[in-house]
């Protein structure tokens, strides 16, 4: 008997074009976790460079305080005078203010700053999708000035290899495909 075509060549062709778009999904899922990994190992970073700027606009709000308090007899400004003591405090995109540790908006410490004694102060700052706050008088800051705070595993280095590794395992299994699709295995003989 002659041998029986498993699958005709529409059949062939339906599935060469499936094993294409695999491998071409895997090769794109490849690029993505690349881009991921880099990204993520440089926004560590600059979160932590803003996290420092921030930072030293937090000191400076404080020291702006301190003049305030030691010229005012020791007294934190009323509620019309924060703006000219903060004036300046707010060059950039982010905006300091000050505000009683009852109102602060922190999420990360929020029971440490509102425990704090209203005759003190906290600076506030929005970062875009978190508030920032430092207590100066608590020394209390909810400023990470870590890399590894700001990453999936708590290791920057580890982020990126874990990445690199899922676009390596993308593109051995797009290399898989791509060489069966070279070499389809439409005919199988009927031995009897």
């Amino acid at each position: 008997m002659a041998a029986a075509p498993l699958v005709n060549a529409t059949g062939a062709s339906k599935v060469v074009f499936i094993r294409s778009i695999a491998a071409a999904s895997l090769i794109l899922s490849a690029l993505v976790a690349v881009v991921v990994g880099l990204g993520g190992l440089a926004s560590a970073y600059h979160t932590v460079e803003n996290s420092r700027e921030l930072d030293v606009r937090f000191k400076t709000a404080e020291q702006s305080i301190s003049r305030f308090r030691h010229s005012h007899g020791g007294r934190l400004p009323a509620r019309d005078e924060w703006d000219g003591v903060l004036q300046g405090e707010g060059k950039g995109d982010t905006l300091v203010l000050a505000v009683r540790p009852k109102d602060t908006q922190c999420e990360e410490n929020a029971a440490e700053f509102r425990r704090l004694p209203n005759s003190q102060y906290v600076l506030i700052a929005w970062r875009g999708e978190w508030w920032e706050c430092y207590a100066p008088a608590a020394n209390l800051s909810s400023l990470s000035l870590r890399p590894e705070d700001y990453t999936i595993s708590g290791y920057v280095w580890l982020d990126f290899i874990a990445f690199i590794a899922l676009a390596a395992i993308c593109l051995l299994g797009a290399f898989k495909l791509i060489r069966s699709v070279q070499r389809p295995a439409i005919f199988v003989q009927n031995r009897r």
